[in-house]
């Protein structure tokens, strides 16, 4: 193996374990900000926050993968001057569209907060504007190192940028909570940009002392306006891609508690309850979702090769090799969060349903029917990565896009309706999933005419994630006589993680090259022929 090759698959294996850390990291610190917040405070939060996520994702969406691709070609030529060129235009166009939308932001913070329905969340979002022209200027310059194959820089600044986050985050929130939910939910907002402002201080500082010195007579053939059109035709689909998850919480922080208050719930009630969906309950699906969001991370290089190669027996077997482990983390992980939902929310947010032990019923509730939707979310983005590797890169956009109109049309009418009213939430979210997914799903098939592993495999899985739902309903039942509920939840799951390995084993699940590509596998792998090689001696 060469040693491009190997410094590329080195750099595609630090981004993705990081990608992986940095997001498992991001949603397991929601849980005590929840807790510190409470409902109320986690529904002025998750106003804020969408909006910036949302404004972030147009400045930055896809210009540092194009930033990184370009300065790459440049550098493979010898041409460093063309790819320090590229990294200034970049940069300036960056930092221009950061302030652009952070001075829009800040300055506007009020007509945002009526967008969403939120009053209280206006000091949040003008306090996190500086956040955008931060982050933006950061992405230019990680862009830059990735073109340069050294991913260290993002990756260091990325877990710096979570370690922030939760020191100052949390920090703040304790401290300003008790001045008001608003005061609390500024705390947070407020530890988000100082994380940026650590993060953009790591990368500048690997700029300062790893960036290549060009000498500056050095000249280059490509024109600023070559690189201008170069960026547009890269990043464009990669950000309209990017920008559609945003905007499905953009949706949900402007929709949820006006049609809750249009069937006669008071505003407060309305926040609390959007408070429980999109703080409590979204969080614990994104601990999941996050191991599948790694898998399609590893697809997108996976496929390209074989697209590369011309090779269609390798692809369909990365495209049943990503379909069959997100279904292998994605299946047990629904029943485990529908059986143990009460419990799991109790172990949790025990604070919170102390104070509103109404909120309980809801939350729990509300877990168990989005608990599904976990299996959809999963194949969509390990789907999402493999058609991006086979450059079928507006495939997805379609994709999400009908699924967020899905939403937006069950929403309204679902929220709005007594029958239904918060439940309308998660229900569209769900059906977002499924319709995006399918749409993923029929495209692969169509365009690779592959063979997924449905049937028996389905059925195996199912087998097995049945077994450990009944194990540990059973056994949650039985420890809480025992012990206190959170005991008996936190036995219960360990419980549930060996069932469903000996029901792996014992309806023969994975493949052995589907046991090696998950952490562990190897030694599952033997687990797998002592017990069938005995059987079969015996």
């Amino acid at each position: 193996m060469n040693s491009t090759k190997k410094s590329f698959i080195r750099g595609a294996a630090i981004l993705g374990a990081t990608g992986f850390l940095v997001k498992l990291i991001g949603v397991l610190y929601r849980i005590p900000l929840n807790n510190i917040l409470s409902s109320g405070g986690a529904g002025i939060y998750f106003k804020a926050y969408p909006i910036y996520t949302y404004l972030l994702t147009l400045s930055t969406a896809g210009l540092p993968p194009t930033i990184a691709k370009l300065v790459a070609e440049k550098v493979a030529v010898g041409d460093h001057a063309g790819a320090k060129k590229i990294f200034k235009i970049s940069f300036s166009l960056m930092a221009i569209l950061g302030l652009t939308l952070s001075v829009l932001l800040f300055l506007f913070s009020e007509q945002f907060s009526t967008l969403v329905n939120e009053p209280l969340a206006r000091f949040s979002i003008a306090l996190i504007a500086p956040a955008i022209v931060l982050v933006s200027v950061m992405a230019a310059i990680r862009g830059y190192f990735q073109g340069l194959q050294n991913m260290i820089p993002t990756a260091v600044s990325q877990i710096a940028e979570q370690v922030g986050k939760i020191i100052f985050g949390i920090t703040l929130a304790i401290l300003l909570t008790p001045k008001g939910i608003e005061y609390g939910a500024a705390g947070a907002i407020g530890g988000v940009v100082i994380s940026e402002i650590i993060g953009l201080l790591v990368v500048i500082f690997f700029y300062i002392r790893k960036a290549p010195k060009i000498d500056k007579h050095l000249k280059s053939d490509i024109s600023s306006k070559e690189i201008l059109k170069k960026i547009a035709s890269i990043a464009l689909p990669i950000l309209l891609g990017a920008s559609i998850m945003p905007l499905i919480q953009f949706i949900d922080a402007s929709l949820i508690t006006v049609r809750l208050e249009s069937i006669g719930y008071e505003h407060e009630i309305a926040r609390q309850q959007f408070g429980l969906f999109a703080g409590f309950v979204n969080t614990l699906i994104n601990v999941p979702g996050s191991i599948s969001l790694a898998f399609c991370v590893s697809m997108v290089p996976a496929a390209a090769d074989a697209i590369a190669r011309k090779d269609n027996n390798l692809l369909n077997k990365n495209i049943n090799l990503g379909y069959r482990l997100s279904l292998l983390v994605s299946v047990p992980s629904a029943v485990g969060l529908f059986v143990l939902a009460g419990p799991i929310m109790n172990l949790l947010y025990s604070g919170e349903f102390v104070q509103n032990p109404e909120n309980y019923y809801i939350a729990l509730n509300l877990l168990k029917v989005i608990s599904g939707g976990i299996i959809f979310l999963s194949i969509l983005q390990t789907f999402n990565g493999l058609l991006q590797g086979m450059g079928k890169v507006f495939v997805p956009v379609i994709a999400l896009s009908s699924g967020a109109v899905t939403k937006v049309i069950l929403s309204y009418f679902l929220i709005g309706t007594p029958f239904f009213n918060i439940y309308g939430a998660p229900i569209s979210t769900f059906a977002c999933y499924v319709v995006a997914a399918t749409i993923d799903i029929i495209v692969v098939k169509k365009l690779t005419k592959a063979k997924l592993s449905q049937n028996w495999f389905n059925v195996k899985i199912a087998l097995a994630s049945g077994l450990m739902g009944a194990v540990v309903w059973f056994s949650h039942a039985q420890i809480m006589k025992i012990t206190g509920t959170k005991i008996a939840t936190l036995l219960a799951v360990a419980i549930g993680v060996v069932v469903f390995i000996i029901g792996l084993v014992a309806f023969k699940v994975l493949k052995k090259e589907e046991m090696n590509a998950i952490p562990g596998g190897k030694k599952l792998a033997k687990l797998y022929r002592l017990i069938w090689e005995r059987k079969t001696n015996e």
